[in-house]
Formats: C-alpha cells, structure tokens, sequence
C-alpha cells in the first residue's frame, strides 16, 4: 500500500543505489533526492519503481488513449525487472496515475521505452513531472542523448514540450521474388550463428553503429535466440559482420545487418544478405521486409539494389540532447 505522505523536494544529485527497495516516506531527507517531485496542483509524488509496485504499472498499460512502448525484444513484463532500469512512477495519493521508464545508457544514448498516462487526468503535468525525474536519473547514469520512436501522434506532441526533435525517420522496404545478385565475395566464409557467439556479435554491433542505434548484449542475445536465420561473415579468420533474420508466417524480416566499419561498402553485407535470401527461398519464402533510418544512404542502396522497395510505413525519431 502507499504511504499518505506527501511532500517535495529540491533536484540535487543522488548517488546510483542511494535509496532502497522499501521506503520510510516520512524519513525521507527532502534535500538529498532529485527523483521525486510534486506537482503544485495535484499531490502527486513521483517515485521510482520497487517490485511491489509491478501491479500498479502494469495496470496503467491499459490505458490506451495514452500508451507508448518502444518497440523491443523483450515484453514489459520481461524488462521491468532488469537491474538498474530507470523507471519513475507517479502517484496520487495511494493510486499510480502514471509511469515513465528508459533504457539504460549504451554509448550515453537512451531511449524511452515506456510511457503511460492516465487520461482522465492532466497529462501534461504528469508527464512534465515523470520526464524531470527520469531525465535527473539518466544524467547520473551518463546519458547524453535521448531518441523516443514515434508510433503515435500523441507521442510526438508530447516529446516536443519536453525539448525533443524530429531527427531521423525509419523506413521499411519490401521486396518480392527469390532472385537476387550474386555474391560480391567469394572469400568470404558464411557461417550459422549461435546466440552463445553474441560477445563477438556486441562488438561488430558497437563498432558498425552509433551509440543511439547499439543494442545491447541482452538484447542481442535474444534476438539471436529468437531469430529464422541468424548468420555471420568471416573474412581471414575474423568475424566482420553478422545478420539476424525473423520469420512472421510467410514473410521473413531483416531485423538486423552490420559491418565492421573497415569492410563497409566491400560487398561483405551483400554476401550476407544473398545468403539469408536464398536461405529463405529454399524454404519457401520469397518475401522479405527491413527497416533502416532515411539518413543511412549507403544502406538504402544495398537494400535497393537487391529489389526493396519503400512501403511508406515510416516511423520518425525524436532526440533530446540533456548531457
């Protein structure tokens, strides 16, 4: 249950760790917690989540008419539990009206991988204050760039009050039949992959991307465990680029290609994609999709020239510069 006490406090920073699972609300020293505020108008508190709280937030995820969830390998339910995560609640009195979480930190880019409101209450006011606490918590953890995917409108109305941009678009390409170019690349050694191989993936990953597009070892690890086809390149004796493929019924998805920086534009990650495609032709599958920013034109014309074609189901990118 939730304590009655209410109260504010001045931002100062907070050592990592500082506060514990269980909390004494009237203990509290009001000078030493930067993550928790409230709202003139409202006695609201906003608190970081505990575990006891796994109902609550849960609960909020079916308000619909204000819900956004980054689009991850993992489920909520699976995420909300990792060490360390950033996760802010907002409460009014004994009820959570509110939550806002974000990835940890890869490179010092986050991204916003949870927010749901209550609708029936002033939005902006929970949301301005989810985003000052959450945002007090990243800056300690080293984060300097925030990106928020855009899946609804409502997500982009709200992330420009809070000092987000529109920075980049996603796009998805299509293509259709089991004919493709050849190999560019006789010397390279196509090889499965397994998901224990993901430390050696991390680092052609981390090497090919900017911190805001890395995904992180876990995540990695369970696309892999997941994936119809999951490949990597060797050139000399060395893995220099990999891929991750999924299967949705008839249509197969290019979830993931990279290369490390040294053998871009070599024709390693066509070699690759020829081989994924024709790996799913032999099992009936002459349809595949990708996604990859606007701004990546180099990737764009792989893609192109292996018969994608744009969908027009684009998905924008908002960032926030707060470090």
């Amino acid at each position: 249950m939730r304590s009655n006490y209410q109260f504010s406090v001045n931002r100062m920073p907070l050592p990592h760790g500082a506060f514990t699972p269980v909390w004494d609300r009237a203990m509290i020293n009001r000078r030493s917690h930067p993550w928790i505020s409230r709202l003139r108008k409202l006695p609201m508190l906003i608190s970081p989540y505990t575990r006891r709280d796994r109902r609550d937030l849960m609960h909020l995820l079916h308000y619909d008419q204000y819900l956004h969830i980054h689009l991850d390998w993992n489920t909520v339910d699976e995420w909300i539990n990792e060490p360390n995560t950033p996760i802010f609640l907002a409460w009014e009195g004994k009820q959570a009206v509110g939550v806002m979480a974000a990835s940890l930190p890869l490179g010092g880019a986050s991204w916003i991988r949870l927010i749901a409101l209550r609708p029936d209450l002033n939005a902006d006011e929970i949301l301005a204050a989810l985003w000052a606490s959450l945002k007090a918590r990243l800056l300690e953890l080293g984060t300097g760039e925030m990106a928020v995917l855009v899946l609804r409108p409502w997500v982009a109305a709200c992330a420009e009050k809070l000092g987000f941009a529109q920075g980049n678009t996603i796009v998805t390409l299509r293509r259709e039949g089991n004919t493709v170019p050849p190999a560019l690349r006789s010397d390279v050694q196509i090889l499965m992959g397994n998901w224990r191989e993901t430390p050696a993936v991390v680092d052609i990953d981390h090497a090919a991307f900017a911190p805001v597009w890395r995904l992180n070892e876990a995540s990695l690890r369970q696309a892999a465990r997941s994936s119809a086809s999951f490949t990597l390149a060797e050139l000399d004796g060395q893995m220099v680029a990999y891929q991750i493929s999924m299967l949705y019924t008839q249509d197969a998805h290019l979830s993931r290609l990279a290369t490390i920086p040294e053998q871009q534009g070599q024709g390693i990650a066509a070699t690759l994609l020829t081989a994924v495609i024709e790996q799913f032709a032999r099992r009936g599958v002459d349809s595949m999709t990708v996604n990859t920013q606007q701004s990546n034109v180099q990737s764009l014309a792989l893609y192109h020239r292996y018969g994608f074609q744009a969908t027009g189901l684009n998905m924008d990118v908002w960032f926030c510069q707060i470090g």
